[in-house]
């Protein structure tokens, strides 16, 4: 099974109880404390990055051997970005908790999932060992939220490039800036660290 990044799980131990992986749970205590001493997530992210830390991905694949997707085009663009910042900041199972049921399928046999609401959520308290207090979780929550978080720019449906147009750097699709402008987000999400080009290109030329 996959746990949250700070912990790994013990293959002879029948209970699946993820375990503390300290050199990973210090990173995520790190993201906390920015989190907590007021740094937003984009912030939070250029600090990782110019601290070198590897992303989740890249700890999983150095230490565990895990395999990185196929459509991730240059390993040097496997960055910290605002939203691995947040998924970490979000996620209830650094208490100690284990919790089911944050998605939900949509229809019968399409494939498609949707997020649950935190009330549907199925929480089993003090499953493992927290690598953050309950206390810091809610203040982080508190905290972030006053940041506002900018959500991602969505191409548009009914354009000729909608979903086509990728990155040549690092593979990801282009988003429409404007009505007439296509731009690399990853680049946005990852700050100065990133390689690609941070210009816009014409989507008419």
């Amino acid at each position: 099974g996959i746990v949250p990044f700070g912990y790994f799980l013990d293959k002879s131990d029948p209970t699946h109880t993820p375990i503390i992986d300290e050199e990973a749970a210090a990173v995520v205590k790190e993201i906390f404390d920015l989190a907590i001493a007021g740094f937003n997530s984009k912030d939070i992210a250029e600090h990782l990055n110019t601290k070198q830390i590897p992303t989740p991905m890249m700890y999983a694949h150095k230490k565990y051997g895990r395999k990185i997707g196929s459509a991730v085009r240059s390993h040097d663009e496997l960055l910290w970005n605002t939203h691995m910042v947040l998924s970490v900041i979000k996620r209830y199972d650094y208490t100690g908790a284990r919790t089911h049921g944050k998605k939900e399928q949509i229809g019968v046999g399409l494939g498609k999932t949707k997020k649950t609401g935190k009330h549907e959520w199925i929480i089993v308290e003090n499953n493992h060992a927290p690598i953050v207090s309950k206390e810091d979780y809610e203040r982080a929550q508190l905290i972030i939220q006053s940041k506002g978080i900018r959500t991602k720019c969505k191409p548009h449906n009914d354009d000729l490039l909608a979903g086509k147009v990728r990155c040549g750097c690092c593979g990801h699709l282009l988003q429409f800036w404007d009505d007439t402008h296509l731009y690399c987000q990853h680049t946005v999400d990852v700050g100065t660290h990133s390689k690609c080009n941070k210009d816009t290109y014409d989507a008419l030329k």
